[in-house]
C-alpha cells in the first residue's frame, strides 16, 4: 500500500518467490486467483493491535449529528478516490454545515485537492500530513472514509473498527470478507462522488443505526487481532516445519 509495485516488477517478483518457497499466505480471498494451482496456500487476514488501539472514545457527534468529523487516511493520490470524498464533503457541507474533514498523509494530488477547497471551507478541512500518533486521528474523527479503487487490505479498516470510529468503504481488499452493511460499517456500491456523498450524508442522517454498527464492529474485531494472526502463523509453521523434521 505504501510502496506500490510496478506491474512488471510485481510479476518478476512473484515468479522468483514461487521458485523459493513452497507455500503462500495471502491476506484475503479476492488475492485467491492470483496464486498458482500447484501452489498450497493458507489464507491468514492481518491483524491490529488491540492494545494500541482501544475503543474507548465518545460517539455523542455521530449519534446527535452535531459537528461530525469525517477522515482520510493514506497517501494523497487519485486511486484513493480522494478527490470523490472532497466533493462528496464540499456537497455535505451545503446540508450540514458544522461537519469537517480530516485528511492524513502525503501525495502528489495535495495540491489539486488544496485548490478544490474554497476559502469557505479552509477551516473545515485539515491537512495533518504523516503522523506518527495515529491513535490521535482515530480520537478525533467520527467515520473514517476509504474510496480506494483497490488494496491489500486496508488496514485502517481495521484500526479504526478497533477504535471505535464507523467505517464507510468501497468493496476493496479484505473489506467484503470483515464488512456488511448497516452491520458493522457502511459499505459503497461504488467510488463515485455522488455515492460518497449520499453514504455519508445517511450516515449523519441514521444516528440510531450508527450506535449498533459501531457495536457490531468492536464485536467483530475481536477476530482480528494481532495476537490470532500470530497463532494462525505459528499454527501454519508447525504444520509445515514438521513433516520436513520427519524426514
Amino acid at each position: 500500500e505504501f510502496f506500490p509495485l510496478n506491474p512488471i516488477l510485481r510479476f518478476y517478483l512473484a515468479k522468483i518467490a514461487r521458485k523459493k518457497f513452497n507455500h503462500t499466505v495471502i491476506v484475503s480471498e479476492k488475492l485467491r486467483q492470483q496464486v498458482p494451482i500447484n501452489v498450497s496456500f493458507s489464507k491468514i487476514h492481518a491483524g491490529v493491535d488491540l492494545c494500541r488501539f482501544q475503543f474507548q472514545r465518545n460517539n455523542s457527534r455521530l449519534l446527535n449529528k452535531k459537528n461530525v468529523i469525517f477522515g482520510f487516511i493514506g497517501r494523497i493520490e487519485e486511486q484513493k478516490g480522494i478527490h470523490k470524498i472532497v466533493d462528496a464533503f464540499i456537497k455535505l457541507k451545503a446540508y450540514y454545515p458544522n461537519t469537517g474533514l480530516e485528511i492524513v498523509g502525503l501525495g502528489k494530488e495535495e495540491k489539486k485537492i488544496r485548490s478544490k477547497i474554497q476559502s469557505v471551507l479552509i477551516s473545515s478541512v485539515n491537512f495533518r500530513g504523516n503522523i506518527e500518533d495515529i491513535n490521535s486521528i482515530y480520537k478525533n474523527i467520527d467515520v473514517l472514509i476509504i474510496c480506494s479503487e483497490s488494496e491489500g487490505g486496508p488496514l485502517v479498516l481495521l484500526e479504526a473498527m478497533a477504535s471505535g470510529v464507523l467505517v464507510i468503504t468501497t468493496k476493496v481488499g479484505i473489506v467484503t470478507e470483515i464488512i456488511e452493511d448497516k452491520f458493522n460499517g457502511r459499505l459503497l456500491l461504488n467510488n463515485s462522488s455522488e455515492e460518497v456523498f449520499r453514504v455519508m450524508k445517511q450516515t449523519i442522517e441514521e444516528e440510531d443505526k450508527n450506535k449498533l454498527i459501531i457495536k457490531n464492529a468492536k464485536d467483530t474485531i475481536q477476530n482480528y487481532s494481532t495476537k490470532k494472526m500470530i497463532d494462525k502463523f505459528n499454527s501454519l509453521s508447525e504444520k509445515l516445519i514438521d513433516p520436513v523434521e520427519r524426514n
